[in-house]
């Protein structure tokens, strides 16, 4: 019997040899492959199947550059890699995964570092669904996925499906190629929580910057935990206050923004989600230090967000944030809307073409609007004299004026004289003619902007394929009109993200001290209760603060023009945020914080007439005598004077 059954086995062996052969001379002779490969691992034999190898022979992917659809190279797999008996631990892997990424580098080309004869062995190959392929098992797995996202009852005769693999250089992480606008990849792979009849889907809307419209992401359920959590959080870090900016020591209430946030990493949904964002971009293992944690955001009617980078520049802490080097900063941030808003609540896109022909999002939800024949600046012109187009049917369902409605809008406005008609309704809401909420409302109408809508979500990229920071990313968050906006975010960085001792740093910088705290938690340490309470009104002209918050006052004594005021940030490189105009005689007075800029031009906005950088005293006055003439007056009295009362106008 015992030798009966060595001659059974080697019979058999003889017969899976023979079958292989067959298998890899029908495909060198027919010059494609069947494919009928099944996932690796689950029979933990220790061995890949041997049917890999016959398939992986004549088998051909293409091969693209990270983030690239362009340039593709068509390639056979090489047949000594995915072998006929490899070596797999338990996990089903192997040194295939090196060997894989050697051979597509050295087709493709990898990062400027690698061997052309040698390949890039540290590269790692990705496929359109973020799925990282470490060896011919997990390529096997992309390709039945590929055959059964194309319908039907696939089965082992049919043709291959296309399958391509993307080539990322060592330290980088995989990014979505974008493609043609309204290119959807199903990611199966990730569990949807809608389940798997109703997978997440990958939508491309804007080409540059990167913005993908995903799909069956989060679900309306979830949508409402979330909400519900930061409505009952009460903690005084991390409930729902006014929303800071900054990072670090850097950390601020702003004036251009306005909205409520609070930050959620502890409830189930928020952990689910976040995790599903990791497993989504194909960062896997999951590490939190890598993720801030998730920030639900509350914007009532009027609040908005002036269209900023979710990158972070380097504000001197010494932390590293050189990304495309050794640093980490933000990476990707997906935004989740998690209510309706009746009107505005749009997500800007300052940098984006405007999509006004439906030619994206053919799936359903999030549909990007904007009209490409106008600028912001003419659509404020058009919407001081009336309403441009009907907001509520355009919101509703994506519908544009064409270039004749526009041209009759600009000749019913009186372009050359008093308009006829009430302003758009949506300015009434902004009623100083110069503010950077009623430029927002026009840069919204013009612009790449993504309506809110419940359980949906967008993906988008703050750093290109090769870890540099892209300037395209630059987006805002719109005024809201109607309703109430509920939406939330998460910031995915590169490596482990500022505020933890592996965090990289500078050379020569001194180690982090996660005892001060960073970000809201580090504003409230450093900051008294009173300054807190009181930066929580610097969002508008101010009224007396009797807090001993800084004020700034303004006063144009230049009889011949007007000046215009710029708030511009606390450090140099700050955008310049337009807050209004000061006509001769008069003044303007805000709320500020010790260390702000402001700075002064003329009306043609091009001379700067002066700038001042707040300091700790409770009352500081400019006053502007000139076109080029501007003379500090001092908290302690007016050229010698004894001090004015609050609202007084200095003496001639």
């Amino acid at each position: 019997t015992r030798s009966r059954n060595k001659v059974l086995k080697k019979m058999v062996l003889l017969t899976e040899a023979v079958i292989i052969g067959t298998a890899a001379i029908f495909g060198v002779l027919s010059g494609v492959a069947r494919v009928y490969w099944q996932p690796f691992g689950q029979g933990g034999s220790g061995h890949a199947p041997n049917n890999l190898a016959a398939a992986a022979r004549d088998y051909r992917v293409t091969l693209f550059q990270n983030g690239a659809l362009e340039n593709g190279i068509m390639a056979h797999i090489p047949a000594d890699i995915c072998h006929e008996i490899g070596h797999y631990d338990q996990n089903g892997r192997s040194d295939q995964s090196k060997e894989l990424a050697a051979w597509a580098a050295g087709l493709v080309g990898g990062p400027p570092s690698f061997s052309a004869a040698g390949g890039c062995r540290d590269c790692a190959l990705y496929d359109e669904t973020a799925r990282r392929v470490e060896s011919c098992a997990d390529l096997a797995s992309s390709i039945s996925e590929a055959k059964q996202a194309g319908g039907g009852n696939p089965t082992a005769d049919d043709p291959p499906p296309e399958v391509s693999l993307w080539v990322v250089a060592p330290g980088k992480w995989f990014v979505f190629p974008t493609g043609e606008l309204g290119r959807a990849v199903r990611v199966p792979r990730v569990a949807s929580p809608h389940g798997p009849k109703r997978p997440i889907v990958v939508e491309t809307i804007s080409q540059s910057p990167r913005v993908f419209h995903l799909h069956n992401f989060v679900s309306a359920a979830e949508s409402d935990k979330l909400v519900a959590h930061a409505l009952a959080n009460d903690d005084p870090i991390l409930g729902l206050q006014r929303s800071t900016t900054g990072a670090e020591h850097k950390v601020s209430l702003n004036p251009v923004r306005t909205s409520e946030n609070a930050f959620d990493s502890t409830s189930p949904t928020a952990k689910a989600v976040s995790r599903r964002a990791i497993e989504l971009l194909g960062m896997e293992p999951y590490e939190s230090e890598m993720i801030d944690g998730l920030q639900v955001l509350r914007y009532n009617v009027s609040k908005a967000y002036i269209p900023h980078h979710d990158y972070l520049e380097d504000n001197g802490s010494g932390h590293d944030y050189a990304s495309e080097l050794e640093g980490s900063n933000r990476f990707a941030t997906i935004l989740f809307y998690l209510s309706d808003v009746e009107e505005g609540g749009e997500t800007l896109f300052t940098e984006g073409r405007p999509v006004d022909d439906g030619e994206v999002d053919r799936l359903d939800g999030v549909t990007p609007l904007g009209d490409s024949r106008l600028s912001w600046k003419r659509a404020l012109k058009l919407m001081e004299r009336g309403p441009l187009v009907n907001p509520g049917r355009r919101r509703n369902n994506g519908s544009l004026p064409d270039a004749a409605a526009v041209a009759a809008a600009e000749r019913s406005s009186g372009e050359g004289g008093s308009p006829d008609r009430s302003p758009d309704p949506r300015l009434a809401l902004f009623p100083s003619r110069v503010s950077w909420e009623r430029e927002m409302v026009a840069q919204c109408e013009a612009g790449l902007v993504v309506r809110p809508k419940k359980a949906h979500a967008v993906l988008f990229y703050s750093q290109h394929p090769d870890g540099s920071f892209d300037r395209s990313s630059r987006h805002g968050g719109c005024p809201v009109i109607r309703g109430t906006k509920w939406a939330a975010n998460l910031w995915i960085w590169n490596k482990i993200r500022l505020g933890y001792p592996r965090a990289p740093r500078k050379s020569g910088a001194t180690a982090f001290d996660p005892a001060k705290g960073i970000g809201r938690d580090r504003f409230e340490k450093e900051t008294s209760a009173a300054e807190r309470a009181a930066a929580s009104t610097a969002v508008r002209p101010a009224a007396d603060s009797t807090s001993g918050q800084p004020t700034v006052t303004f006063l144009n004594e230049d009889p011949e023009g007007k000046a215009v005021l710029f708030w511009a940030g606390v450090k140099d490189g700050d955008e310049e945020v337009l807050m209004g105009d000061v006509p001769p005689g008069g003044d303007l007075k805000f709320n500020t914080f010790k260390g702000h800029r402001w700075v002064v031009r003329d009306a043609s906005h091009s001379v700067i007439l002066t700038t001042h950088v707040v300091d700790a005293r409770p009352a500081q006055t400019i006053l502007l005598e000139g076109p080029t003439v501007a003379a500090p007056i001092h908290s302690w009295g007016y050229r010698g004077r004894p001090p004015l009362p609050p609202g007084a106008k200095p003496p001639s």
